[in-house]
């Protein structure tokens, strides 16, 4: 599994939220989580960007941990509160194991990525990551189980696409949520339902043109 390439999948679509409170951002007090010297301070940083926007928040927390943070420790340790606050995010998780792993914590990063995939058993990437967990152990058994895991995950369809599937369902006139569905379909190797997803897209682009001119008329 590709490290960068599971940013994609951590990190949500859009920005860290612009919500103030006393002078500060969601996104100020994200960042000076990671900067604060005082762990106690960080945390109750942190803890008050949460209370103004969860959403906002867990992005800002996980993206300020992935990859290659200057304090690992610090970042282990804000993820850690951020699941006390929510314990139910599975990219937090992830990250928390992918940090672990770069620590020499073999361990505790397979754990991590066994609470990732309770919460989403079909989360094809943890499966991927804590395969090569389990091959830094020595456990080539638990690894190959594993890799073959998430690529019959993968194969099939894993939590990206039940995601887009209940979006769609939440708004079935997006023509974009079918585009997306196309796409990920084409990695899937779906071919019919990837054109058929296209077909839809299509559709409804040229009912919203049609009732936009007929508006403007």
């Amino acid at each position: 599994m590709n490290i960068q390439s599971a940013l994609v999948v951590i990190v949500l679509a859009g920005t860290i939220g612009s919500c103030k409170v006393r002078g500060e951002t969601v996104k100020e007090l994200v960042a000076g989580a990671f900067n604060e010297t005082n762990q106690v301070q960080a945390i109750e940083r942190m803890a008050k960007a949460f209370r103004i926007d969860q959403d906002r928040t867990i992005e800002g927390v996980i993206w300020g941990a992935y990859g290659d943070p200057p304090d690992r420790g610090r970042a282990i340790m804000l993820l850690t509160k951020l699941l006390e606050l929510k314990p139910d995010i599975k990219e937090a998780y992830l990250t928390r194991g992918l940090q672990k792993a770069a620590l020499k914590d073999f361990d505790g990063a397979i754990a991590d990525m066994t609470e990732a995939i309770m919460i989403e058993p079909l989360y094809s990437d943890a499966y991927g990551f804590r395969s090569e967990f389990r091959r830094e152990k020595g456990d080539t058994e638990g690894a190959q189980r594993d890799e073959k895991q998430a690529a019959a995950i993968r194969k099939k369809g894993d939590w990206k696409m039940k995601e887009l599937e209940k979006r769609i369902a939440e708004s079935p006139d997006d023509p974009q949520l079918y585009s997306l569905r196309a796409h990920y379909r084409d990695r899937i190797e779906d071919v019919k339902g990837a054109e058929a997803d296209r077909q839809k897209a299509a559709e409804l682009l040229k009912a919203q043109r049609e009732k936009q001119t007929a508006t403007e008329k």
